[in-house]
Parts: structure tokens; C-alpha cells; sequence
């Protein structure tokens, strides 16, 4: 009912003409983008921010092995983790 009547509106809508210049701006941005370049220091930085990456995970995974200072808190007060709501 109320769908068929948008349908039928959206059946009258007509095709609208692009203006002529259009498509020429349109092949002239992709021009002026493709002779855009991407500064030089650009790979510079980004390998040295993977390379920091790169050590920062190593250092957490090494780091891993140890137990933290929770941790060992944890254990010594003999505190257990339970995902259980109520004592049974």
C-alpha cells in the first residue's frame, strides 16, 4: 500500500543529464593525481616506525615469561580466580 505508492513515485523519477564539463575535471584530478608523489622521508619514517614495532613487541614478549608483580601477589595471599557468582 503505502510501499507500492513510493515505488510507483520513484518510477516517475527521471534520468538527469550530466553537465558536458564533467567528465573532463573528472580525468583532470586523476591526472593531477597520479603526478602527485609521496615525500621522500615517508619510507624513511615508516620503516623506522615498524622497527620500533618490532622491538616494542619483542620486549613485551620477553617480558612475558615473568610473572608480574600481581602476580605474585596473588599467589602468595593464595587467591584463586573463579568466574563463579555464588560459593556451592
Amino acid at each position: 500500500m503505502k510501499n507500492e505508492s513510493n515505488i510507483d513515485l520513484l518510477k516517475k523519477v527521471g534520468k538527469t543529464e550530466a553537465p558536458p564539463w564533467l567528465f573532463t575535471r573528472i580525468q583532470a584530478k586523476l591526472r593531477q593525481g597520479e603526478a602527485e608523489q609521496a615525500p621522500g622521508w615517508w619510507p624513511w619514517a615508516t620503516g623506522l616506525a615498524l622497527a620500533a614495532l618490532l622491538v616494542l613487541n619483542l620486549a613485551v614478549w620477553q617480558g612475558a615469561g615473568s610473572p608480574s608483580a600481581a602476580e605474585s601477589l596473588v599467589s602468595s595471599l593464595q587467591l584463586h580466580a573463579s568466574n563463579q557468582l555464588y560459593d556451592e
